[in-house]
């Protein structure tokens, strides 16, 4: 290859073992040699390829719903990877290894035991619930419940979780015109 072949990056996106290929995985490369990031996706076989590559250093970054992402090198999930250093004309073959993520699932009921539909529902880090402390800490992942209440929570990391729930506040939503009665009701 001559200094002028731009260099390629390919490889395959396993699951929890190498003979599990993962597909229809975002991966994202990310780095000094190019002004924005680029994605493909993998194919039914887990495969994906980056051609073009100008010389530089970069990270691969495979991301899937219900997964966690995964970076090339990292020894751990949510680890940060090792980063590759491409030159003209290289030609590099990887391989990123991707883990389920667990699930949290419930029912989220009003004081009346009526379904309570539209909430937001938050996993909190019970190591570290208050995320506006934490600097650098990652946003708390939510759900929304259906109209029967459910929420479903998923691609957490292992660990311990405290679950939250905020309602909708008081003049948010439509303006409703309540009688004497209606609102006697409702102090009572």
């Amino acid at each position: 290859a001559t200094a002028m072949t731009p260099a390629s990056v390919s490889g395959t996106v396993t699951g929890r073992t190498p003979d599990v290929h993962v597909r229809r995985v975002i991966v994202t490369l990310v780095g000094s040699g190019m002004p924005s990031t680029r994605s493909v996706v993998t194919d039914d076989d887990g495969h994906f390829t980056f051609s073009k590559v100008p010389q530089g250093q970069y990270t691969v970054v495979a991301t899937k719903a219900g997964f966690l992402p995964s970076a090339y090198g990292a020894t751990h999930p949510g680890r940060p990877g090792t980063p590759l250093q491409l030159r003209p004309g290289l030609a590099m073959t990887i391989s990123i290894g991707m883990t389920r993520g667990s699930a949290i699932e419930g029912t989220l009921r009003d004081e009346s035991g009526a379904a309570a539909s539209g909430v937001t529902v938050f996993a909190l880090d019970a190591r570290s619930p208050d995320v506006s402390a934490t600097p650098g800490s990652t946003p708390p992942v939510t759900a929304t419940t259906d109209d029967r209440g459910l929420y479903r929570i998923f691609g957490l990391a292992p660990g311990r979780y405290i679950i939250a729930a905020t309602m909708r506040s008081v003049g948010e939503g439509p303006l409703v015109r309540r009688t004497d009665g209606e609102v006697e009701a409702i102090v009572a």
